[in-house]
């Protein structure tokens, strides 16, 4: 499986009552496709897994859900273990919510000690035997069943895989890959590429993996441009009244719209907004920028996607390959295991040679910031 794709292999609903699963894979894969049910009643699942780690869901729902406290689970290799997401430690999300399936939006999976494959085979009714990393979801209490058009995953390795990275480095090992049982570990490994994506993340001001953001900005006429780039979907607009926060609709007919070119969102309509002072000593009421500073809360995606991108895609795909083998290279000893040769040119010259090729490379797509 190549590195950063963004399917999960497994989207599956249980049915407590009936004790059945439902596979829903390949509808969660289509934007388009024909939605499905979720959480009929408490105590219901959402299960999702993959091969490979991952560390973010994002959801375009159809239906809006209305669901009592979720429990989120993993499983650490004997155990379902409860534990806490994310997103509501995310920078930004001043209300700390937790993602709940009442709108569009993404959970974020960031801690998960000692994670573990596993073989769902609670029963013999499961879609599959198939051994994946796995998080289920199950709530306390159902008023609405969500229904959701799509479920993608942002890949722990969105950059590169272990198993290129041992291609890459041409070892002779007779298992033949990274393994639990290799020194270094492949977690040990997937971490190393992990941090280099972050890296290159920094170095050039872009991402090519899906990424949660919450945004402030001034009220505008023209509309507000999101500060990062590109945005894949904007999940939620809204604007601040004076005493709360109101959730905007979307659409050229309804309030705001987004153009993906621009990265901007464009307001379909005037708002009624608390009069702002024009000059010392007069003022007025109406349509206009309002009173408030900040406030335009949004909530959006984005990243690129490294599989498509035909311009950069495979050049980040390189450039994460080497700066995890610097990092292998810098930290390990190779010596006995390397395919070398009598012309070979030796390790740090190679080490010198692909941070070199790495800087320049990451320099090349370094994005210009605006303020």
């Amino acid at each position: 499986m190549s590195a950063g794709t963004p399917y999960f292999t497994a989207v599956w609903g249980y049915d407590d009552s009936g004790t059945s699963y439902s596979n829903h894979t390949n509808e969660a894969r289509r934007r388009k496709g024909t939605s499905f049910a979720l959480f009929d009643d408490a105590a219901d699942l959402l299960i999702i897994g993959d091969e490979d780690r991952f560390d973010l869901a994002y959801f375009d729902i159809d239906t809006a859900g209305s669901l009592g406290d979720l429990t989120w689970q993993y499983w650490n290799g004997s155990a379902w273990v409860a534990f806490i997401p994310s997103l509501a430690d995310l920078e930004g999300n001043d209300e700390e919510n937790e993602y709940d399936f009442s709108e569009d939006g993404a959970e974020l999976f960031l801690d998960l000690p000692s994670w573990a494959t596993k073989v769902y085979a609670d029963n013999d009714r499961q879609p599959d035997s198939t051994s994946r990393y796995y998080i289920r979801a199950t709530p306390a209490s159902v008023a609405t069943s969500p229904t959701v058009k799509m479920i993608r995953k942002r890949s722990y390795n969105a950059y590169c895989s272990p198993a290129e990275v041992y291609e890459f480095l041409n070892l002779r090992w007779t298992a033949g890959a990274f393994t639990s049982a290799t020194t270094p570990s492949l977690a040990a490994v997937e971490n190393i590429i992990h941090r280099r994506q972050s890296f290159i993340d920094r170095m050039t001001r872009k991402s090519w993996r899906p990424n949660i953001a919450y945004e402030y900005h001034d009220f505008n006429l023209a509309g507000v441009a999101m500060k990062k780039k590109p945005v894949i979907d904007v999940l939620k607009v809204e604007i601040w009244n004076g005493t709360s926060w109101e959730n905007r609709t979307q659409g050229r007919n309804e309030e705001w719209f987004f153009m993906p070119n621009t990265n901007k969102i464009n307001f379909s309509r005037l708002f009624l907004l608390p009069a702002r002072f024009t000059g010392l000593n007069r003022g007025y009421y109406g349509a206009g920028i309002g009173e408030f500073s900040n406030a335009v809360r949004v909530k959006y995606l984005f990243g690129r996607n490294r599989l498509t991108d035909e311009l950069e895609g495979d050049t980040i795909k390189d450039a994460a390959i080497k700066l995890a083998t610097i990092d292998l290279l810098t930290h390990h000893d190779y010596t006995k295991i390397l395919t070398t040769g009598v012309n070979s040119v030796d390790i740090q010259t190679k080490i010198m040679t692909w941070q070199e090729e790495t800087t320049n490379t990451l320099q090349s797509l370094r994005s210009w910031e605006t303020f």
